[in-house]
């Protein structure tokens, strides 16, 4: 199910000035972004789907979405872990802060940590598999398996 919050265009476009957000650096661009907005913040990494599912890091506060990299709003989000903005901004204090989280094991946040490209995570693993389900009306697996009863 994607993300029932609402895209902030105008504050998204804001941050993305702020941080002057880079072009595929979505990760970098949303945890900067934590600088400039209050501690009831998190940076979330999950999905989004605009022609292809693609993964994807933006913060969110309250019911609103704030993208700085995406500020135009043109995508489907689909959430997976959460962090909260004391706890990420500790992390880049301290220098034990690789992105995205969801993928690392090892130093920093290691409680926070999934693996594996995020797999070993429930939440980011099902906003991959909604986030694949709207772009292709399956998931990859899903896909893969009507591909090789095809075959047989």
């Amino acid at each position: 199910m994607s993300n029932p919050k609402c895209f902030n265009a105008d504050r998204s476009r804001e941050l993305a000035k702020q941080v002057r957000a880079l072009p595929h650096e979505c990760y970098r661009n949303a945890v900067i972004s934590l600088v400039w907005l209050p501690d009831q913040a998190f940076y979330v990494e999950g999905w989004v789907a605009q022609v292809i599912p693609i993964e994807h890091g933006w913060v969110e506060l309250g019911d609103e979405i704030f993208d700085p990299t995406l500020p135009d709003g043109d995508a489907v989000y689909f959430s997976g872990p959460r962090y909260a903005r004391r706890v990420v901004l500790r992390a880049i204090n301290r220098g034990t802060l690789d992105l995205p989280i969801v993928y690392c094991r090892g130093r920093g946040l290691k409680a926070l940590r999934r693996g594996f490209g995020g797999l070993e995570s429930d939440e980011y693993r099902h906003a991959m598999e909604e986030a694949q389900r709207l772009s292709y009306g399956a998931t990859m697996a899903e896909l893969a398996g009507q591909l090789t009863r095809l075959k047989a």
